[in-house]
């Protein structure tokens, strides 16, 4: 690096005082070497080792080598806003310079649009977009598409889909083709060098001949979608691709501002993520920038790209690799445990010496509502025998992969009441204020509209169910509700959407209240209105939280309270608790996908179970997949592991085998 780092004892002291507890420091085998490593490598980091401390370690200390000669500065990329808002608590008070200019500490998504996708934008199209979400981009494009559906002068778009899409003949289709033609349309995307129209699923291009009306008239409504200022988050990256191969300038700018690049979580970026930074950052000795990968590759669960292969978007071949192998979250059996089923072989050492033997609770289907009464009087047990081993600081959690399914066990199956997206019951009824406090951290976490845009369009159908409002044409749902809307009342549908995307906007720029209260005004002014209707079945969805919180009748939803009421725990997803730390958890097996008789974890992964490591070579795409996803949930325990399993799963001799890595075996199920 041509920028000398200036590091001394008293800076390691002073990021030990602000990140670590009293008493404690970084340890010299392997997290200094990384905080002191200032040239481009990659971090493989087991779970609980610390690597985003020891990452804000390093940040800390380049903020007092601030500024750089020339202006130079420091990028900080992270998957998600939650990633991003922890570094940002933790110490944005004591870096002023790293969250300034020419600094940038965001998510991967907002350095895509801020340098590459929205210039770009404004130099092919000269409209700056102001939105970029792939649902209201999509709906727009429906809207300019059914502008020329019909249209001779654009070959009757709407008639040739129908045809591709049924093999049927040019007469004008149903409600049902026409679905169907509204969801090929939302897959449309124009190529940015050949002007083709393409399926971004499966990128089969449909129209290819400039010349054709109708590839005419939908680059037409591309084109005025985009002069609304709305752009598709995997449009985005087409731009930003265009942008960085059609000027050359764009790397040389980028790599002079950004002498330091931090990508933390590298495991969840997708490959269109991994290709931009690979262009912009790689290689180091032509770049001159410091290019840092960080994570952990046996916990990519999220994407296509990195889930179901071992050789992840995330390659190291060519790339110098530090580890973070030290655990200081799992105890040493679990952490034997975990290792097994790591895709990518990875040493666990634990730092713990306390350690609480993990359970494997057995159970048969029909007594399967019993497996979380069990967890709790299991934590009671420990509780009882030592009142300091579980740490209520941390939480406890019973997790699963699959939320529901007509096939086989899911989350509902051990916990009837669970609501995928509410995640609170008040009096057996829904709230506004929850439902939406709840679609807005989702929306913060994948920085989009889509979850709030869901949640209103829901509290609408919520409102009219509430008012006991009927209609024989349709069965009220969201979609036949929006449908429905569309085709008798368009104006209305699209004033509906303007208003969801005003209060959208509110609630994302930390306006919530005031973005409810218009939202409420809305439903009481007008929406109800439309239905000759006015608030009164529904007066108690739109409860105040103040009220709501002082209500005795208040009650988590996804939350299990054992007989005596010391334990308490939530019921969710393995997805949802990734990145967390648990005083105990219990992960319930499902169903994933009928592959004869490995259809649960249990099934596909017993040999990782019986203490074999998971095979290098394994290209079975579903063992993979179950694999990272038990890895992960396994992970988050820091005292207590529970797995519950089908008894019919294991022989004999299975057990036997499990009990040998540590696991005690509970039958009071069986």
């Amino acid at each position: 690096m041509s920028i000398n780092i200036r590091l001394i004892d008293e800076d390691i002291a002073f990021a030990e005082k602000v990140l670590l507890k009293e008493h404690e420091h970084f340890d010299a085998e392997e997290r200094l070497p990384f905080i002191r490593c200032f040239e481009t490598i990659d971090l493989q980091a087991v779970p609980g080792s610390g690597k985003t401390t020891a990452l804000m370690a390093k940040l800390l200390i380049l903020e007092k080598n601030l500024p750089f000669e020339n202006n130079h500065g420091i990028l900080v990329l992270s998957h998600t806003n939650a990633a991003i808002q922890e570094i940002e608590r933790k110490i944005k008070k004591y870096c002023p310079k790293l969250f300034s200019y020419p600094n940038f500490v965001g998510t991967i998504q907002s350095f895509i649009d801020r340098f590459l996708a929205i210039p770009n934008c404004v130099n092919l199209f000269f409209v700056r977009p102001q939105i970029i979400d792939q649902e209201i981009f999509e709906q727009h494009l429906c809207f300019e598409f059914s502008r020329i559906a019909w249209n001779k002068q654009f070959g009757n778009p709407a008639a040739w889909l129908a045809k591709v899409l049924s093999n049927k003949s040019d007469k004008k289709p149903n409600d049902e083709l026409m679905e169907l033609i509204f969801g090929q349309v939302r897959r449309m995307r124009l190529d940015l060098n050949t002007s083709n129209i393409y399926d971004c699923k499966t990128k089969k291009v449909l129209l290819k001949d400039i010349e054709n009306p109708k590839l005419k008239g939908l680059k037409n409504c591309f084109l005025n979608t985009i002069a609304n200022g709305l752009l598709p988050y995997d449009w985005a990256y087409d731009l930003a691709e265009h942008y960085i191969n059609n000027n050359p300038f764009v790397k040389e700018e980028l790599r002079s501002r950004f002498s330091f690049v931090f990508v933390d979580e590298m495991q969840d970026m997708g490959q269109h993520q991994t290709d931009i930074l690979e262009k912009l950052f790689s290689p180091p000795e032509e770049t001159n920038v410091c290019y840092q990968r960080i994570g952990d590759k046996n916990q990519a669960i999220y994407g296509e790209s990195n889930f179901d292969v071992i050789d992840s978007s995330w390659n190291s071949d060519n790339r110098a690799t530090l580890k973070l192998t030290a655990t200081h979250r799992l105890n040493p059996t679990t952490a034997a445990i975990v290792e097994k089923f790591g895709v990518v072989q990875t040493e666990i050492r634990s730092l713990r010496t306390a350690s609480i033997n993990p359970v494997l609770i057995l159970f048969d289907k029909d007594k399967i509502i019993q497996v979380l009464p069990l967890f709790a009087r299991i934590l009671n047990d420990i509780e009882e025998c030592n009142r300091n081993l579980l740490f209520r600081d941390e939480p406890i959690k019973a997790i699963g992969w699959r939320k529901d399914s007509e096939k086989g066990i899911s989350i509902k199956d051990y916990f009837p009441n669970f609501q995928s997206h509410a995640a609170f019951r008040i009096r057996g009824r829904k709230s506004l204020w929850l439902d939406m406090k709840e679609a807005l951290t989702e929306a913060n976490n994948y920085q989009s509209f889509k979850p709030l845009h869901i949640a209103f369009w829901n509290s609408l159908l919520s409102v009219l169910k509430l008012e006991n409002y009927s209609n024989s044409s349709i069965t009220l749902s969201r979609d036949n509700l929006r449908r429905h809307l569309k085709l008798t009342k368009s104006e209305f549908h699209d004033s509906i959407e303007e208003q969801i995307f005003l209060c959208s906007s509110q609630l994302l720029d930390s306006h919530f209240e005031s973005g409810l209260n218009d939202f409420k005004c809305f439903v009481s002014d007008r929406f109800l209105k439309e239905f000759s209707l006015s608030v009164k079945g529904s007066s108690e969805y739109f409860i105040p939280y103040k009220e709501l919180a002082e209500s005795d009748n208040y009650q988590i939803q996804n939350r299990y309270l054992d007989d005596k009421k010391s334990f308490s725990f939530d019921i969710c997803t393995v997805h949802s608790v990734k990145g967390e730390t648990h005083s105990a958890t219990l992960y319930l097996e499902t169903y994933y996908y009928n592959d004869g008789n490995n259809s649960y974890e249990s099934q596909r992964l017993l040999d990782q179970f019986k203490g074999k490591s998971f095979p290098s070579n394994e290209s079975r795409k579903r063992k993979i997949q179950s694999a990272r996803m038990v890895y992960v949930g396994f992970s988050r325990a820091r005292h207590l592991l529970c797995f519950a399993a089908q008894k019919s799963h294991f022989s004999e001799e299975d057990l036997t085998e499990i009990e040998t890595m540590g696991w005690e075996i509970n039958k009071e199920l069986c």
